[in-house]
């Protein structure tokens, strides 16, 4: 345990101050608004104390074109002092469902932005001050239909594509430590199914239970040096299967709860020889 301390302190202060104004005319609703954020980590498990100011403007908002069609449209832009760039990032929305129907449908497509933490940055045992924000750009879109009267039951299938650049992964290092990196450009196509269903049996007894499952492959999309053998592989740590279920019930005033959660095999390297079973 040779460079570490025996006496680890942290002292991480934030403050943000935010302002807005939210209007309605007609079709449109709008929330447009500043923040600013400044934020102070110091610890003796960190090379140097961090400290990162960050403003903002945001505007987002809803437009009914008809009863069933209804749009989401924001823009937000963020500075990062000690990175010392800023970051763009919007988002477009679509929600349809046909009049009178049970049935909806969605779609969304927008960019993110995610700055490397304080601990990504500079822990100095494995810290990566070189470290790169990642940029995404992502497509979704699904459809769903609620029926409550029927004793409460909804689905929903979605699927979405994340396209992302310098995406940030711990993996372990050399040295033992978990160390932070960055992947030139990665790509995840995901589909989820959620079910639910509930509602009273009794006036004393009710029971709801939900089940959701995801089929994800995420890849590296392309090498990061030449002759990357690594490149089209999936990424480690990352399960392509993923699924939870739940159960609750009560009566008169006693409740219970059942939760199951199950993780597929997910591989441990980026050359994917070496796999972790499924929990």
């Amino acid at each position: 345990f040779d460079g570490l301390s025996k006496e680890s302190y942290y002292k991480n202060t934030g403050f943000t101050g935010t302002g807005e104004v939210q209007f309605g005319e007609g079709i449109l609703t709008n929330t447009t608004g500043a923040s600013f954020g400044i934020y102070d980590l110091r610890s003796n498990e960190l090379s140097g104390d961090a400290k990162r100011y960050q403003p903002a403007v945001y505007t987002a908002g809803e437009v009914v074109v008809t009863n069933a069609l209804r749009i989401f449209p924001s823009l937000r832009y963020d500075h990062y002092s000690d990175l010392r760039t800023g970051a763009l990032t919007g988002n477009f929305g679509i929600n349809f469902r046909p009049s009178g129907s049970k049935m909806y449908f969605k779609g969304r497509i927008g960019n993110n932005f995610s700055a490397p933490t304080f601990n990504q940055l500079h822990w100095k045992n494995g810290g990566n001050p070189e470290l790169r924000p990642e940029r995404s750009v992502n497509v979704s879109f699904g459809a769903g239909f609620d029926a409550k009267e029927f004793a409460g039951l909804g689905m929903e299938l979605s699927y979405s594509y994340i396209n992302t650049s310098d995406k940030i992964v711990w993996l372990p290092g050399a040295n033992g430590f978990w160390t932070p990196g960055n992947i030139r450009s990665t790509s995840a196509d995901e589909v989820t199914v959620i079910a639910n269903a509930g509602g009273e049996i009794s006036r004393s007894f009710s029971v709801s239970a939900n089940f959701s499952a995801t089929y994800n492959t995420t890849r590296k999309s392309e090498p990061d040096f030449s002759g990357d053998v690594t490149s089209g592989n999936y990424l480690p740590y990352v399960p392509r299967w993923t699924s939870k279920a739940g159960l609750q019930a009560s009566y008169k005033g006693i409740s219970g709860n059942f939760f199951y959660e199950h993780i597929g095999e997910r591989f441990a390297t980026f050359t994917n020889n070496i796999s972790l079973a499924s929990s």
